[in-house]
């Protein structure tokens, strides 16, 4: 008994497709794994989230230091909490502005130097002691 038209039809394109649709997805898995070794989750904290924008989420100026940044970090994080009927997303972009306003190897070292500058004047951390 000969194979019906229709299904000749459907196994030449299925013929056809199979190698164009498995290259896509072998192509895309190997995105997939340079965006992981890339970064993987931290991939989010580039979703391109300025500082400024961080600063604005977390309601905090740019130039507060580390301390007052985590302060408000745990007040928000806290009042989010998805047990306590509060917003993951909210969560998640509240996580990645602390990541990038804390965390910033150049943020780092410029509260390092602000540091260090503090304590080398008279009467700071390492000036004379009264």
């Amino acid at each position: 008994m000969p194979i019906p038209p229709v299904f000749q039809a459907f196994a030449r394109v299925a013929m056809v497709a199979a190698p164009i649709v498995g290259k896509a997805l072998f192509d895309a898995y190997k995105q997939a794994v340079i965006n992981a070794r890339a970064g993987g989750a931290t991939a989010l904290r580039s979703a391109r989230m300025s500082k400024d924008e961080a600063a604005k989420i977390l309601s905090v100026q740019m130039t507060d230091d580390a301390e007052k940044i985590l302060e408000r970090y745990n007040t928000l994080h806290g009042n989010n909490d998805p047990e306590k009927g509060g917003s993951q997303y909210l969560r998640d972009k509240i996580d990645i502005a602390r990541k990038i306003l804390v965390d910033d190897p150049l943020n780092a070292a410029k509260e390092a130097a602000a540091k260090a500058e503090e304590a080398s004047k008279p009467g700071g951390e390492g000036g004379e002691k009264k």
